[in-house]
């Protein structure tokens, strides 16, 4: 698959898809890993150990989606992308998929995360077995308390293809044995009639259904397993909506636009949606001053491209005609001279320059005034006592203080 011809989202939607798509295929990863059961799967749910595979399930493509995108591997902003990675994680770790393939090395990782799932899945193995017990017992209990329940479930247990002679036989068979304790005889024959019946594919479900053979419907091991599935349903739910409404708050997103900006491998559309959103925050009252002092701690990473600062600062100067511009001017413009990126610290002296020239607009003297300060040249390389002065230099020129943390 072409995945160039994928449509370019922003990358928090890209996450809430893998999310989505992860709960389905988590969903199947955990049955797959429990069809060899003689018993409905749906049963497993009501074990907790399920539901940590089905966490390792539903993380597992996401951390994926996360790792592929730091190697390059793909654009977390690709749609397609994030739908096969969601549904389609196995294929691609196995050795690709839809022009997907996990980097090398990520085996050795999960090698010891399907060890892990393997213990588990045993434990819930276990665990499956004495909640099948207590159903019996239950069961058993109810049978020995009502005659008209055992009638019942032995008519029932006989209309089985193949079984009404030989469980006629069982039960005649324990009859001639004229035991003392009748209510051992009644239990013998009600677990009897259990075997019998639990060897039915539906038999839980038939025994659901019967209000009357089920007592309380809390008691039925499927009710307690579809609860537990709509609990977590709702959990998972609140978590996606959760998330949704956090990472679309205004600072949430301001910050995320900022990290957008910065991020060495996405695509030009991505990017320029973060430059018309932090457009529009800079002409906020409101988010407009963190905004200009997120873009500006933006430039003090030491790795960011030039081609970045540029764009940070081309946003920056955009401000310069907003009420908060020249306090954040002096606290932070000035201070990313600080950054230890040379090529960074050479754009913001540009842009400095730019707005003492538009601001010295009598006769144009700024470069007649302050041609030393006019004439660095940071790629030169300076002293740190050196690179101070040139801060202050700026600081008086502009009238401010130094920045406080």
């Amino acid at each position: 698959m072409d995945l160039t011809i994928s449509p370019d989202w922003d990358a928090r939607w890209c996450y809430g898809v893998v999310f989505l798509c992860a709960v389905l295929s988590a969903r199947v990863q955990v049955l797959k890993r429990f069809s060899a059961l003689n018993f409905p799967t749906l049963l497993v749910w009501r074990v907790p150990n399920t539901w940590l595979i089905f966490l390792v399930y539903l993380l597992l493509p996401m951390a994926l989606f996360w790792f592929m995108d730091r190697m390059g591997a793909l654009s977390d902003t690709s749609l397609f992308s994030a739908l096969l990675v969601g549904l389609a994680y196995p294929a691609v770790l196995a050795g690709g998929f839809g022009g997907l393939k996990a980097p090398s090395g990520v085996e050795g990782i999960l090698k010891p995360l399907t060890l892990f799932v393997d213990s588990v899945v045993t434990a819930v193995n276990r665990k499956l077995a004495r909640n099948e017990k207590k159903f019996e017992d239950y069961l058993v209990k109810r049978m020995m308390a009502s005659d008209e329940m055992l009638k019942q479930m032995q008519e029932l247990a006989e209309s089985a293809a193949g079984e009404s002679t030989r469980l006629k036989d069982q039960l005649a068979g324990l009859d001639k044995l004229n035991m003392p304790d009748k209510r051992l005889l009644i239990e013998k024959k009600a677990r009897a009639i259990y075997l019998r019946l639990s060897a039915m594919p539906d038999f839980i479900e038939i025994v659901t259904r019967n209000k009357k053979w089920m007592g309380k419907w809390w008691r039925s091991p499927i009710r307690q397993a579809q609860g537990i599935a709509v609990l977590v349903g709702l959990l998972l739910a609140g978590i996606f909506c959760g998330g949704l409404c956090w990472v679309t708050q205004p600072k949430v997103t301001l910050m995320y636009h900022v990290w957008r900006l910065g991020k060495a491998n996405n695509s030009a559309r991505d990017r320029g949606r973060a430059m018309e959103r932090l457009r529009i925050f800079l002409q906020d009252a409101t988010l407009g001053p963190a905004t200009y002092r997120s873009l500006t701690w933006a430039m003090h990473a030491p790795d960011l491209p030039a081609e970045r600062v540029d764009l940070m600062l081309q946003l920056a100067l955009q401000a310069n005609n907003q009420p908060y511009h020249d306090k954040l001017l002096c606290g932070h413009l000035i201070e990313a001279l600080h950054v230890d990126n040379v090529d960074a610290r050479v754009r913001i002296h540009q842009a400095l320059i730019y707005l003492a020239e538009k601001r010295d607009t009598k006769d144009s003297l700024f470069k007649v005034k302050e041609k030393d300060l006019a004439d660095w040249n940071p790629t030169a390389g300076d002293s740190v006592p050196n690179l101070e002065k040139r801060m202050d230099q700026w600081r008086a020129f502009f009238g401010c203080n130094p920045a406080t943390p």
